[in-house]
């Protein structure tokens, strides 16, 4: 019963996207549009494909240029929705619970603004109306048409032709043809489904490569080795949407888990959650956790509860590069901002 009625809510909710997506294509509802170039970073299906490392990448990047970015994002799952400004890139002005993990994440790594809003249309004013910015990221921005963006980067995975079937019956936002509104697709580099791909003329494929570049205690800021970390005993701790992935990249690197603890994506540890890791830990002689840097800026508050448990948390410091079209990356990246710098004042 209960398959029956994800299926008929997922006709239901495929029609939706297909009427708003037909509105929009036909400019039936008005885009904002800002004076500076727009760069959403996004996909078409929940779950981990890597966007936030990926604006933080390009990010970094664009800063490379001597250019000034902000990022904008939703704040999925904060706990406050009074903040908008989570940094202005000198000071992070909000806790993890009020900026949601990803966006404080992104705050932490980087010195530049970030604004959140569940709108990120109001997002993007506020961050153009508040900081000397010249051009903005949407961290997962695809979906979101009310803004007009200048550039659109789809992350793909190959599970997404998988199941063709969308939320939440499957894990798709919209339709597998909605890559066509891609300016770049940007793909792992071991992806698998070139031939699915639908393109057009003026669409660019990249590869990305996600790797692990240090391990090192959250609380102490020491790195570790993978030798020395496998020596003993580890756990994993996770709340992320790719779970499997994480302890498949660990597992590649000759890391395997005594136990993986593993909760729902964007999900806030209580004392209680640590309390239960941390016993299960003395009774099985485990002193050494990983996690990830999406989990880590969650689980900084609970130093002393690790301290008390002479427990070592240690967490894997993600990073992205392109592998395949740098090069012509980087030319697009150059077009749209040379767009703007020849309009009239």
């Amino acid at each position: 019963m209960i398959i029956y009625l994800q299926i008929l809510l997922s006709y239901i909710y495929k029609s939706i996207v297909i009427i708003r997506n037909k509105l929009f294509d036909n400019k039936l509802i008005k885009t904002i549009k800002l004076p500076i170039p727009v760069i959403s970073i996004g996909n078409i299906s929940v779950g981990g494909s890597g966007k936030t490392p990926f604006s933080i990448y390009l990010a970094q990047l664009l800063l490379n240029k001597n250019l000034k970015p902000a990022i904008i994002a939703k704040g999925y799952k904060r706990k406050n929705k009074k903040n908008n400004i989570v940094s202005d890139g000198r000071q992070i002005f909000c806790d993890v619970e009020s900026a949601g993990d990803e966006a404080y994440l992104i705050a932490q790594k980087l010195s530049i603004p970030v604004v959140i809003h569940y709108k990120k249309y109001q997002a993007a004013k506020i961050a153009y109306n508040s900081f000397e910015i010249d051009c903005l990221i949407v961290d997962d921005g695809f979906q979101h048409r009310k803004l007009h963006r200048d550039l659109n980067i789809l992350l793909l995975n190959d599970d997404i032709f998988n199941d063709s079937k969308l939320l939440p019956a499957g894990k798709l936002r919209e339709e597998i043809n909605s890559i066509n509104r891609a300016d770049i697709i940007a793909v792992p580099d071991n992806f698998k489904n070139f031939k699915n791909i639908i393109t057009h003329n003026q669409l660019i494929t990249i590869k990305l490569k996600r790797f692990i570049n240090k391990i090192y205690n959250l609380f102490t800021l020491n790195t570790i080795s993978i030798i020395e970390l496998s020596k003993n005993k580890t756990i994993f701790i996770s709340a992320i949407a790719s779970p499997k992935q994480f302890e498949l990249t660990l597992n590649d690197l000759g890391l395997q888990s005594f136990k993986h603890f593993i909760f729902p994506d964007h999900y806030h540890y209580t004392s209680q959650d640590l309390s239960k890791i941390l016993k299960f830990c003395q009774m099985n002689q485990v002193k050494s956790i990983l996690t990830t840097e999406k989990d880590a800026v969650k689980l900084k508050n609970f130093n002393e509860l690790f301290a008390n448990n002479d427990i070592n948390l240690y967490v894997c410091q993600m990073e992205i590069t392109i592998t395949e079209g740098l090069e012509i990356f980087q030319r697009k990246i150059d077009e749209v901002f040379s767009k703007f710098k020849n309009k009239p004042a």
